[in-house]
């Protein structure tokens, strides 16, 4: 199975950069390329992102900004032209286990051409099964970030699915409708590092449930990403009804990671 790891850029280099480290830690990503597909950046140029993914095969920058939405569509346009198999959609804002790949070659042969790795905090699950000896969860719709997707997947999308504000929720409820199991694993193989996107304005916190780090990189970009989320002075985050909900949880989950760190160091 050939992966072409798709990741939409535009501005925040600061993500970039940890992004990166991060993907290139995951297993056998040699074995798979990365396709960037920059939306018109005013922040850096196409030689600045040659240099953070030196080893990227393909690198489109569109010829104006197309909005997170069209880019996004363009992508999957742009993937069936290729020869890969599978489309990973990874945006710049995501650090991922170093298993991820793997598990996408493992398990997207047992689903219906759609897996995500990242169970976000905001979705609802519907209810959970075991499908290759793998705990995931059934949902009624879920973002692209962190999802793999099959050719057959994508056509159906691109044919059926027309590009709009909402393209990046209604792609899987289309899915969803015509019978497609929208499936994630239970434990998030994908994280979020963002506070505020094109998606987001910052008025809530989204994160992937069961995320283990995997890598001493990880760790240390979860621990100054929830941290940073709980000491903000941005009004949007700190009256956000979702931080207050979460914050207990943010507080402890910085004392797991710290406590691991410093557990192996021991």
């Amino acid at each position: 199975m050939k992966i072409s790891i798709g990741i939409t850029t535009y501005n925040r280099p600061e993500y970039l950069h940890r992004m990166a480290t991060s993907l290139y830690n995951c297993r056998h990503i040699d074995e798979h390329t990365i396709r960037i597909y920059d939306d018109a950046s005013v922040e850096y140029d196409v030689q600045y992102i040659a240099g953070v993914f030196h080893s990227a095969g393909e690198i489109k920058r569109r010829e104006k900004n197309l909005g997170a939405d069209g880019n996004m569509h363009q992508m999957f346009v742009d993937f069936l032209a290729t020869d890969d198999d599978v489309l990973f959609i990874a945006d710049a804002d995501l650090i991922f286990s170093p298993a991820a790949l793997d598990t996408i070659v493992h398990l997207l042969p047992a689903t219906d051409g759609i897996l995500s790795l990242y169970n976000s905090v905001t979705h609802a699950v519907i209810n959970e099964v075991e499908i290759a000896g793998t705990a995931m969860c059934t949902k009624q719709y879920f973002g692209a970030a962190g999802t793999a997707l099959s050719r057959q997947v994508i056509d159906f999308i691109i044919k059926n699915v027309p590009v709009s504000d909402s393209y990046d929720w209604d792609w899987s409820v289309a899915l969803g409708k015509q019978g497609t199991r929208l499936l994630c694993l239970k434990n998030s193989q994908v994280q979020h590092i963002g506070a505020v996107g094109q998606n987001s304005d910052g008025t809530f916190i989204d994160f992937g449930l069961n995320f283990y780090p995997g890598n001493e990189f990880n760790e240390k970009i979860l621990v100054e990403f929830f941290q940073n989320a709980l000491i903000s002075k941005d009004k949007f985050i700190r009256s956000g009804v979702v931080y207050n909900l979460l914050r207990k949880k943010l507080r402890t989950l910085i004392r797991i990671i710290r406590r691991n760190i410093g557990g192996r160091h021991r």
